[in-house]
């Protein structure tokens, strides 16, 4: 059976997340609670407030009450941290009891700078944000939107709201992030000859069966992910200038059917030129250039000519009962034109369940690093180059010396 794309309201798809419409601000599920920091009654509404801020909305509120139905389902946040974030409350080798305390969005409230909202799109949708390797990050329903957006302002977090309301689809905020929605022209022209209904129920169908779970991300047990691209240095690790370099997988790239294999290309190809207008266009340096080698050594060129430069490409389905978890994600790359990540995502329905598919397109930070060791290592052999020429040059200009004098002893001038 063909899948539909689904053109319902986000309430209709994300029906068992969402409270009555009427109902702005949910009663709190003492489950919820178990989930978030021991100073969870720190960010409770203070009463000497209560009476303001019934009055006196701030504009993030009025701005979720406002919005269509197609836009009451849930919605993507990203938080900057003070200091950068160098606390790390949700890294890698935080123990896990740790890090349940800070899956919560008001977790941090209290050092949360500001914080971008985006709208899911329920048909499909594609968004570029930078910087989530110290950004926590995650998806939240409408209906607590209100709510946890007063109790950040009211710690002096700004809110930025990415909503469509343009006739063109599309958003940006110029360094920090853009939004293509279903009636982005650009986006419905790559949707439709790129990526067809069948595909997707195809690609879906794929990671259900070959897909594993992620705990420290995914809330749900028919929540899977499939991961193409740069991994870790292992010991069979190829070396390039030297220098031993992350392992490539392309494990599920070669496993899924070669039609599928184009449209991942397509939308990659797309993605980067995205990320090229959006300012973030990569020098095609050593780096880019040998991650688009690996890539076309996968690809026939006579079919696909790589021109993305994406080191690691996660493909995760969760159903309206899964949840992705406030996160970080500590392995994508820092450095300059390196920091950016593009996502794909839609909606689809397989049998009677409806899922959504996201495509995360990013960097990888142990190829970063194994570049800076080969730039590294580059400069000590030229400064040592130097010296040697340096050495030499000196020597030989001594041996002349040496030689004019011998010739002035033996045949002194007259």
């Amino acid at each position: 059976m063909v899948t539909e794309l689904i053109t319902t309201t986000d309430a209709e798809f994300y029906g068992n997340h969402l409270c009555d419409e009427n109902k702005l601000e949910p009663q709190d599920n003492d489950d919820d609670d178990a989930a978030t920091s021991d100073d969870d009654d720190d960010l409770k509404e203070p009463p000497d407030k209560k009476a303001k801020t019934d009055t006196d909305a701030d504009d993030a509120a009025a701005k979720a009450k406002s919005l269509p139905s197609g836009h009451r389902g849930m919605f993507l946040y990203f938080q900057k941290v003070k200091g950068d974030n160098k606390e790390g409350k949700l890294r890698m080798s935080a123990p896990r009891k740790e890090k349940e305390k800070y899956r919560d969005i008001l977790s941090e409230a209290g050092n949360v700078v500001s914080q971008l909202n985006i709208c899911i799109d329920i048909k499909y949708q594609l968004y570029i944000v930078r910087r989530l390797h110290n950004t926590p990050h995650a998806a939240e329903d409408n209906c607590e939107r209100e709510r946890c957006c007063r109790i950040l302002k009211e710690h002096g977090c700004k809110i930025t709201e990415m909503i469509d309301y343009d006739k063109n689809g599309v958003q940006e905020i110029p360094g920090e992030a853009a939004n293509y929605t279903s009636k982005s022209a650009i986006l419905q022209e790559q949707v439709s000859t790129a990526f067809s209904p069948q595909c997707m129920e195809n690609l879906a169908k794929y990671i259900l069966g070959n897909g594993s779970g992620n705990k420290n991300r995914d809330v749900g047990d028919d929540s899977k992910r499939i991961n193409i691209g740069f991994g870790q240095i292992q010991t069979t690790s190829e070396k390039h200038h030297g220098q031993k370099m992350p392992t490539f997988n392309a494990k599920h790239l070669r496993q899924l059917h070669p039609d599928l294999q184009v449209v991942l290309a397509k939308m990659m190809s797309f993605s980067q030129r995205r990320l090229n207008d959006f300012g973030m266009d990569l020098e095609v340096d050593n780096r880019s250039m040998y991650v688009r080698q690996k890539w076309q050594e996968f690809y026939d060129i006579n079919t696909v000519k790589v021109d993305w430069a994406f080191e690691f490409v996660d493909i995760n389905i969760r159903s309206e009962k899964g949840d992705l978890q406030r996160h970080c994600d500590y392995k994508n790359d820092w450095r300059q034109h390196n920091d950016g990540c593009v996502v794909f995502s839609y909606s689809v329905i397989i049998g009677t369940t409806r899922y959504r598919v996201v495509m995360v397109m990013t960097s990888r930070y142990s190829v970063g690093a194994s570049f800076d060791k080969i730039h590294a290592n580059k400069a000590i052999m030229s400064k040592k180059n130097s010296k040697v020429k340096k050495g030499k040059s000196t020597l030989r200009k001594q041996c002349n010396r040496m030689q004019s004098t011998e010739r002035d002893t033996q045949y002194p001038t007259r």
